[in-house]
């Protein structure tokens, strides 16, 4: 694993990989700094790396068959990647460990995989500046339907549009469909 300095793209090596017989993915996960690693075919080895130095690693046991090399892995969220292999399936790796799968079908030697991303976002920018006795409207960027508003946790009656006239102090949220999924954006008032 290497270092790539921005400046002048030289690359320094700040880990050595390769525990498994064939093969190597590594997959960045954003909700706990760690970049996971496969590595290996007829037994496949999985680890977490320190995505920081000193890039400390740590072997994850696998519970549930894993069909053979990893080819791809994305992160999908909630501790969940979903991984391409030899076998031309799909898994369910957590990062504990527990794979679930195989499941659907991919053209062989699928190398690498990627999601679509969507950008959802409430506005006015937070906190917008509102006057005793005066309100702002709320809007949900991004979405495309089932809108739901809440203030503190508490479901408003009849506020299901991309948009909300907020005229009470508290924290508002809207959750709501886009393209990828369901989302949920705060937005205090």
């Amino acid at each position: 694993m290497y270092l790539i300095d921005h400046t002048n793209a030289t690359k320094t090596l700040v880990r050595a990989l390769g525990a498994g017989a064939d093969g190597e993915v590594i997959c960045y996960n954003p909700d706990d700094n760690f970049i996971y690693h496969w590595s290996g075919n007829g037994t496949v080895v999985y680890e977490k790396i320190q995505a920081v130095s000193p890039y400390g690693i740590t072997g994850i046991p696998i519970t549930g068959s894993t069909n053979g090399e990893t080819f791809g892995a994305w992160y999908k969220g909630g501790g969940e990647f979903v991984t391409s292999n030899i076998s031309s399936s799909f898994n369910i790796f957590t990062s504990g460990g527990i794979v679930t799968g195989p499941f659907g079908s991919n053209p062989d030697d699928l190398r690498g995989l990627v999601s679509k991303t969507c950008v959802t976002y409430l506005s006015p920018a937070c906190p917008a500046p509102v006057c005793i006795g005066g309100s702002v409207m709320l809007t949900a960027n991004g979405g495309t339907g089932n809108y739901q508003w809440y203030l503190d946790g508490a479901l408003i009656g009849g506020a299901n549009a991309s948009t909300y006239n907020a005229t009470t102090s508290g924290l508002y949220n809207c959750i709501y469909t886009d393209e990828c999924s369901y989302r949920q954006c705060a937005y205090r008032h």
